[in-house]
């Protein structure tokens, strides 16, 4: 059991610099950032939750008949990413939910842009 706390808090260290900010990094399962895709089509998650932190996701829907983005958590590559979209004019975000964007174009298309990019170090 050691062993296992040992690589979890390397993993953590790992991690710390990338996903910011700390407070809510620090909330958060650095297992799941690190193994877990964090992209899903709904909000079902792969981890039991035994852990008690937070597993933060992207979740893509069709709402109103729009494509929409919600973030659990509005960590730094997480807002990167949908922020670059808002530049290129792919992306709106909600006036209303400042961790909800609107998608232009088809869903099926920015999950598949969203899986290859860089947004999961």
């Amino acid at each position: 059991q050691a062993k296992a706390h040992a690589k979890l808090r390397q993993i953590r260290q790992e991690l710390e610099p990338i996903w910011t900010p700390k407070h809510i990094f620090d909330q958060c399962c650095a297992q799941f950032i690190q193994y877990g895709s964090g992209v899903y089509l709904n909000s079902t998650a792969e981890c039991s939750g035994a852990c008690g932190k937070a597993h933060p996701k992207i979740m893509l829907d069709f709402r109103n008949q729009k494509a929409v983005a919600r973030l659990s958590h509005a960590l730094d590559p997480f807002v990167r990413y949908f922020e670059r979209l808002c530049h290129q004019g792919l992306a709106t975000k909600k006036i209303s939910n400042e961790l909800e964007y609107q998608l232009n174009g088809f869903l099926q298309d920015h999950l598949e842009k969203l899986n290859l990019s860089k947004v999961f170090p």
